[in-house]
Parts: structure tokens; sequence; C-alpha cells
């Protein structure tokens, strides 16, 4: 089994997290801390949707996600995982902030 057989249900999606090297911030007294702590945001992540589920019923009707497999996105809550030596992160879309734009 690998991760592509992995079938999120509803407004479920799996995100593999980008592995990088923290950014760090220079204090007025030298010490280097991260972003992610310096902002307080240590929650907040990145990653690429590697699955989604097919969307919640509404009214008969189901209703699409609105991120897609590739988009490189930022999130907060998610249930991690491992697959093949590789850990993934599955939540429902409404922990999605943002899909951050492809450069051009």
């Amino acid at each position: 089994m690998n991760i592509k057989d992995i079938k999120p249900l509803g407004n479920q999606v799996v995100v593999k997290v980008e592995d990088k090297k923290p950014e760090t911030v220079d204090t007025k007294n030298g010490f280097v801390i991260s972003k992610g702590v310096a902002s307080n945001n240590k929650n907040v992540k990145e990653g690429v949707v590697v699955s989604v589920g097919k969307g919640l019923m509404e009214d008969g009707k189901r209703q699409p996600l609105e991120v897609k497999v590739g988009d490189k996105i930022i999130f907060n809550w998610s249930e991690e995982f491992s697959m093949e030596n590789v850990t993934y992160n599955i939540m429902a879309e409404s922990n999605i902030f943002a899909v951050i734009p492809k450069n051009k």
C-alpha cells in the first residue's frame, strides 16, 4: 500500500508537510530564535496536498473542495500519520488557511 491508495472521505485532505529549515530572527541581545517562536505561530505549517475527498453532501449535491492535489497550502490543525517512512497530515479543509500561489 502507498499514499496514493489512501482515499480521504468527505471534506478531508491529506498533506505532506514540507521540511524547511527554520527561518531565524536575530534579537537586539544577540539571541537567534525561529520566526515561528518569534511570531507565536509555531502551529502553522506548510505542505503539499497529496489527496482530497469528494466533498460533503449539501441539499443532495456534493460540494467539491477548493483545494486540489499539488496545491501548496498553509494550515494549522491536523492529525499526523506515517506511511513508507514519510509523515503525512490529514485534516478537514476548514483547517486550511490559504493556497500559496505557484511562482510564474
